[in-house]
């Protein structure tokens, strides 16, 4: 008997204020049920340049998020996580959030106009010059697309993935 989960996402459009323009992300807001062997696949199949899978804190920060390309796993990079602090610190009502990634905890300062996030910068590493970002938060409503991953798996072909 196939068993089926389904995972909720948001895509986000980063490094733009224009809708359907900028460099898209995908943001798995609650990755606690995700199977870890699933995180690779579900990456590849979204087709993004990054996707970001979202857990609770465990250093100190507000939430920890793991970075996957199609290929592999990245400890670290800027449109992932200014993204994902768009997506997560909005209804969070936060004015600065702590990323928790895979080189340590990264700050993101937001700018806000009433209770819209319009800009975001980090120290993204030590000794370097902040990354900014802005975000379309006018595509699909408040952030962006919202959507579901429905993973089938059954024992004779493994995990089916497809996306809504």
């Amino acid at each position: 008997m196939p068993v089926t989960m389904d995972f909720r996402y948001v895509i986000a459009d980063v490094f733009t204020d224009k809708p359907l323009t900028g460099n898209q992300l995908a943001v798995f807001t609650d990755a606690r049920l995700v199977p870890e062997h699933l995180l690779q696949p579900i990456a590849r199949e979204m087709n993004f340049s990054e996707t970001v899978f979202v857990y609770p804190a465990a250093q100190g920060g507000n939430a920890r998020i793991r970075i996957f390309t199609p290929f592999n796993e990245l400890p670290f990079a800027g449109h992932p996580v200014l993204g994902s602090a768009f997506v997560l610190a909005g209804p969070m009502q936060l004015p600065t959030i702590v990323l928790e990634t895979g080189i340590g905890l990264v700050p993101v300062v937001l700018q806000r106009e009433g209770a819209k996030i319009i800009f975001g910068w980090t120290f993204s590493t030590p000794g370097r010059s902040p990354t900014n970002s802005r975000i379309c938060s006018d595509t699909w409503g408040p952030i962006g697309q919202a959507g579901v991953v429905r993973v089938k798996v059954t024992k004779t072909s493994g995990p089916s993935i497809s996306t809504s």
